[in-house]
């Protein structure tokens, strides 16, 4: 069987978070599952450094010897340079070792991928449409000259950038139905405001128009994935609409995000209902009309602890005598771990990709202080704004509490509390997944207090770390077990998840002054994320549905 993963990031290539991890994840157990496995993804004017450090010299070389493909692709008011309705593509070839297996890598290199730095950039990046359109479609091209009707194939999109797939190989002009054999999995990584890749259409003309076009499809088709939304007041076209009706199986990453997309509308569940509930709408209506064309479901991601655990943090600074469920080398990295942040000079080199360092932990002694952490984005998903506020309320009553938090983009809100509370607040402006292995080992309590959360992978890493999590249990954190696998609250609105917060908080410090407990709370957590929650427990459903042959397409 033949696996195609098409998707905008994946870890070690071009990383931002998340969905990188699971792209990476799952290609691997492909591969040791002995599937012809390939990733396919955009070349960025910039790839992660270790890759161009590895492979850049290969990737060239790949480059310089491989053909120019045209790609269809136009649309009205196209004003790039070149021919007008096609785009020049090349695909580099890459063999990428994945733990005793290979997966092919095909990084597509075009001039409007190269304008990129990154993977998202919106609004740096107007064309944003025009490259998700591009990377499909050049995918396709990619895919079509590889597969056979007599070999088993699967093309898996990962997310909103690349889930009109199917509507784009089964009913779009370019490839008149010569890929309506291949099985189409999509899976929606995070379905949050500004995340589904939704095309507002303020002129619903012009905008069908522009789709119909660029798609190559019937008009009709973009009508049928029409959404209005209850918020704006405007329609929109929604890629997964696209994704539920000419793709075969459609999921999502946790049970409990299932559920919450299924309740959507129809009972309270988290603030990302209005986010989501027309699309919920949508799916249970054509479900009702016999028009649902894929099957909906949750897998929630797994997590690879020799790649999350204390077992992978950077041979520089990684404590001795790591064993599972051993926590002993807990108190001296965090020590050791205080000590890099007084003195820049003895940091490894890993750190030059944080931006900048506010405020210490001076103030912290790990002999008796309790460190709090948080790794992720600073944003209102994540709950940023209410952790800043729980801060506010819990540290004056918890003078030996500290907090580390990482997370790209400055806040002035944290700027002033790590001058409010001076050597007990330290802020890590950067993105670096080697500093991030140092965090999630120095804490003792992980802080994710998010509106609504996909599946959350940051509670498992912290699981294998020791580091216990502290959630607010919507969508795929709850997961989390309170007393059993972390401690863990519910909050539906703002108000709410305040105060489950500071009273968390304080319940875990309470827990810290007791190390018995504590340590068996790890203990536990870290037993339950490598006995049940690895990728070899969880891509089996991915693969049931690979083997799943696809219903006839008319």
């Amino acid at each position: 069987m033949q696996v195609f993963h098409i998707a905008t990031e994946c870890t070690g290539i071009a990383s931002v978070g998340g969905l990188g991890d699971v792209v990476h994840q799952v290609a691997k157990q492909c591969a040791l599952s002995g599937f012809d496995t390939t990733i396919i993804l955009p070349r960025y004017g910039r790839l992660d450094d270790g890759f161009e450090a590895r492979f850049g010299e290969r990737l060239r070389h790949a480059l310089r010897t491989a053909p120019v493909h045209p790609v269809r692709l136009w649309f009205p008011g196209k004003s790039d340079p070149g021919p007008q309705d096609t785009e020049m593509a090349r695909f580099a070839e890459i063999a990428l070792p994945a733990a005793g297996a290979a997966v092919r890598l095909c990084l597509v290199d075009s001039p409007r991928f190269a304008r990129r730095s990154s993977p998202y950039g919106r609004p740096d990046y107007p064309d944003v449409y025009p490259i998700n359109l591009l990377l499909q479609k050049a995918a396709l091209t990619y895919i079509g000259a590889r597969v056979s009707p007599k070999v088993p194939a699967v093309v898996h999109g990962h997310d909103a950038h690349v889930a009109t797939l199917a509507l784009a190989a089964c009913r779009g002009f370019p490839f008149s139905g010569t890929l309506n054999h291949l099985t189409y999995v999509f899976t929606a990584h995070n379905l949050g405001w500004g995340l589904r890749q939704r095309l507002w259409m303020d002129n619903v003309g012009w905008e069908t128009n522009f789709l119909a076009h660029a798609l190559d499809v019937a008009p009709e088709e973009i009508r049928s994935c029409i959404v209005d939304d209850g918020i704006h007041a405007m329609p929109g076209f929604e890629p997964f609409a696209a994704a539920a009706l000419h793709g075969d199986h459609l999921t999502v990453v946790s049970e409990g995000y299932l559920w919450e997309l299924m309740q959507a509308g129809t009972s309270e569940t988290a603030e990302s209902d209005m986010e989501i509930r027309t699309l919920a709408v949508f799916l249970e209506r054509h479900r009702r009309a016999g028009t649902l064309r894929a099957t909906l479901s949750g897998i929630t991601n797994g997590i690879d602890p020799e790649e999350a655990g204390p077992e992978a943090i950077d041979a520089a600074v990684r404590p001795e005598g790591i064993a599972c469920g051993d926590f002993d080398w807990k108190q001296p990295f965090q020590a050791a771990f205080r000590h890099r942040l007084q003195s820049p000079a003895i940091r490894p080199a890993y750190w030059d990709r944080i931006a900048s360092v506010t405020g210490s932990l001076d103030g912290f002694h790990p002999d008796r202080g309790v460190l709090f952490t948080y790794v992720g984005r600073l944003d209102a998903q994540k709950g940023a704004d209410i952790l800043a506020r729980a801060v506010e309320e819990v540290f004056p009553y918890r003078d030996a509490a500290a907090l580390c938090l990482l997370g790209a983009g400055r806040s002035s809100r944290f700027d002033e509390i790590a001058g409010r509370f001076p050597g007990r607040v330290v802020l890590l402006d950067g993105r670096s997944e080697e500093v991030a292995r140092e965090v999630f080992a120095a804490g003792d309590f992980l802080l994710m207090p998010s509106r609504f959360e996909p599946c959350g992978l940051a509670d498992l890493r912290a699981q294998l770390n020791g580091n216990i999590p502290v959630v607010n249990q919507v969508g795929g954190l709850s997961k989390i077990v309170n007393g059993q696998t972390g401690i863990g609250f519910f909050g539906l609105g703002d108000r709410s998840i305040l105060r489950g917060l500071v009273d968390a908080m304080h319940r875990a410090a309470d827990l810290h002054a007791n190390p018995e407990a504590r340590i068996r709370l790890m203990r536990q957590a870290d037993a339950w994320a490598r006995q049940t929650a690895t990728w070899e427990k969880v891509f089996p459903a991915y693969q049931e549905r690979y083997l799943q042959r696809p219903r006839p397409r008319d």
